[in-house]
């Protein structure tokens, strides 16, 4: 996380139908960051990338980083996707009602806007369910007293694979 800084670029997340209203909520404010990277090449100027950074966590820890930028996906070095999911911020004064699960944070980011809902606690699996994952959606169940999961995949082949995969895990 070192070259990450709070959210101020945000043309790719908009570029993507997420609005500022969206991510300036307080379920979302400090979840996503922007992350800079530089590329000197020999005989040309140095270049940056800004990238929005998905923090992921796991038991309440950074543990990685899902990156994306146009025309760019992936992961920061050691990042531990196998057990972590990104997560927003938990609803405040008030316990959350459900956990809404997606494929991704622009997935979740995008239901959130079309389906806002304050007392919920957003989750996003980076492209991956894997039973450390499951693990990790029970606990958080559990410790934070959630009474109720949504699912919220694509409609396609994958995310019917990732419903029966939450279910048959839960």
């Amino acid at each position: 996380t070192k070259d990450c800084r709070p959210l101020e670029d945000t043309t790719y997340l908009e570029g993507r139908g997420i609005s500022q209203a969206t991510l300036r909520h307080p379920q979302f404010v400090g979840r996503i960051l922007n992350h800079r990277h530089t590329v000197q090449r020999a005989g040309l100027p140095p270049k940056t990338y800004v990238n929005t950074a998905f923090p992921a966590y796991y038991e309440g820890r950074v543990v990685g980083l899902e990156l994306k930028g146009a025309g760019f996906k992936g992961q920061a070095p050691e990042s531990q996707f196998s057990r972590s999911l990104w997560l927003s911020r938990l609803p405040e004064g008030r316990p959350a009602a459900v956990l809404v699960v997606s494929e991704s944070a622009l997935d979740t980011l995008s239901y959130a806007q079309l389906h806002p809902q304050e007392s919920a606690l957003y989750a996003s699996t980076a492209g991956t369910l894997t039973q450390n994952k499951l693990f990790e959606l029970k606990r958080l169940l559990r410790e934070e007293q959630i009474a109720a999961i949504r699912a919220a995949f694509d409609n396609d082949t994958q995310g019917h694979h990732f419903d029966t995969r939450l279910l048959a895990g839960l």
